[in-house]
């Protein structure tokens, strides 16, 4: 599926919204929403040397999102990349933070902004369970007035995920993994893609897809077996890191295979790998 360059606005639109349909996920709607420049992959590196200089653990799916690209701008929003030259998170956490810190009166960190010059930031006074952080923004027309505080910041989204998905033009519900008794269910959306049950699953692989034409890439889950044909991204979802743990949990799950998979998607490099088999 290539770009067609004589093709209308309506086709663009018709074919971005296939595309992300197809997918079904939050890193295939950021990265063919009509507004994003996102630049290339991160490295795992940049983000630890990044973490250990400004003492803070980012949220594992904004690592996840570095992972896939170095900052840019997805939907309305600029993100800051790890290492990014000019428009990277430890410029900021040096040179900005400090003075953000003082109009909130409790620690932020800097993680993105917009083209009015507004910032967004995570209140750090403020972990959530999970290792996210709600998201403020801090409007600098506000400070320009000299207002106080509680007129220059306000809380726009309750984790990285929801800032996500509600920053993009066409912005979406943000997709989940539900764990239910018996299984799971993965939503995108608003709608239920895929549902199993764990009794049914022969068979755990993820699959990593490369689209050449657009330039996008993908790992995902796979879980088949009678009746069972389960598809969900590795990331960049609710509940991503507990629907992983329960998998990894299966007796005999390859872990170096997984391993391989995570780093294929990194890379990347399309191909099945085959993790846990009933057989």
């Amino acid at each position: 599926m290539g770009l067609n360059m004589h093709a209308s606005e309506e086709d663009l639109a018709a074919e971005r919204e296939e595309f992300v349909r197809a997918h079904g996920t939050l890193w295939a709607a950021a990265f063919r929403d009509p507004s994003s420049n996102l630049h290339t992959k991160g490295t795992l590196e940049a983000i630890t040397a990044f973490e250990a200089g400004a003492g803070v653990t980012l949220p594992p799916s904004h690592r996840e999102f570095l992972l896939r690209s170095n900052g840019g701008q997805a939907g309305y929003i600029l993100y800051l990349g790890a290492d990014y030259e000019g428009d990277d998170l430890a410029w900021h956490a040096v040179h900005l933070r400090p003075d953000l810190e003082k109009t909130a009166g409790k620690p932020v960190l800097p993680f993105a902004h917009n083209w009015g010059g507004d910032y967004y930031c995570y209140d750090l006074s403020r972990p959530l369970a999970n290792g996210d952080f709600r998201v403020l923004c801090w409007d600098h027309a506000a400070t320009d007035r000299g207002e106080d505080g509680s007129k220059i910041w306000s809380e726009v989204a309750l984790d990285f995920l929801d800032f996500l998905a509600q920053g993009l033009k066409k912005s979406i519900t943000v997709p989940a993994f539900v764990l239910t008794e018996d299984g799971a269910e993965y939503w995108f959306d608003g709608t239920r893609r895929s549902v199993l049950e764990w009794s049914r699953a022969q068979r755990i692989a993820v699959q990593v897809v490369i689209d050449d034409d657009w330039g996008y890439f993908e790992g995902f889950w796979q879980l088949t077996g009678p009746g069972v044909d389960f598809r969900a991204p590795l990331g960049l979802a609710l509940g991503a890191e507990r629907f992983e743990a329960r998998l990894l949990g299966f007796t005999g799950f390859d872990l170096t295979a997984y391993q391989q998979a995570r780093a294929a998607a990194a890379r990347p490099d399309d191909g099945v790998f085959v993790c846990w088999s009933k057989r």
